[in-house]
């Protein structure tokens, strides 16, 4: 099972949603320069030289609105997460440390202690966007999605000696813990109503 990761845009007007998706190129090309560069460092220079253009319009939004709200999931790693010190890192604050390097714009991270309440946030447009959501159909009432720029897949964990499931439709009757609000629980309680959802806070937990 793999999904797609986006980014989602909140608080602004179609002019900012089309500049987000040219922003959007350069997560691509950082993320395909990442991939490369184990492979061939002369094709990531290569492409790491590289950029994205803006308008004379675009730079003028970057300059009134240089400071973009993000809301980052403190425990997804290694996506994104906050160390002991409430310094976040990951992939995802990665994309953001190169588009600011490129741009000229701040993004700020805006704390929450749970995905569910970060949501929360999103929705009511208390924040300007998140660094990376599955798109849903729930969601899509709520938020503004850029292009997918990564795909991974889903895993299940289970206790030593668990018999081997390739489908979650083996489990009706089981219980599945599920971060509340991840596009897990909605994907289970749509699509496997007979499995029941035991809703955590983090995946810790």
């Amino acid at each position: 099972m793999e999904h797609l990761l986006y980014i989602i845009i909140l608080k602004i007007n179609e002019f900012s949603i089309n500049l987000s998706m040219k922003l959007f190129g350069f997560i691509f090309l950082f993320s395909l320069s990442a991939q490369i560069f184990s492979q061939d460092t002369i094709h990531t220079l290569t492409i790491e030289s590289k950029q994205v253009y803006l308008t004379d319009t675009e730079k003028e939004w970057i300059r009134e609105h240089p400071v973009i709200t993000v809301g980052m999931d403190p425990y997804w790693a290694p996506f994104e997460f906050r160390d002991e010190d409430g310094v976040y890192h990951g992939m995802m604050k990665d994309y953001l440390n190169y588009i600011e390097g490129k741009t000229g714009l701040k993004f700020e991270v805006i704390d929450a202690e749970s995905w569910d309440e970060l949501y929360k946030k999103a929705a009511q447009k208390e924040i300007d966007m998140l660094s990376g959501v599955v798109k849903t159909s729930v969601r899509k009432n709520d938020l503004i999605f850029t292009e997918p720029y990564h795909t991974y897949p889903v895993t299940f964990y289970a206790l030593d000696g668990t018999p081997i499931v390739r489908n979650l439709s083996e489990l009706p009757g089981k219980k599945i813990g599920v971060v509340k609000g991840y596009f897990v629980e909605d994907l289970i309680t749509l699509e496997y109503p007979d499995i029941e959802v035991v809703p955590v806070t983090t995946i810790e937990e």
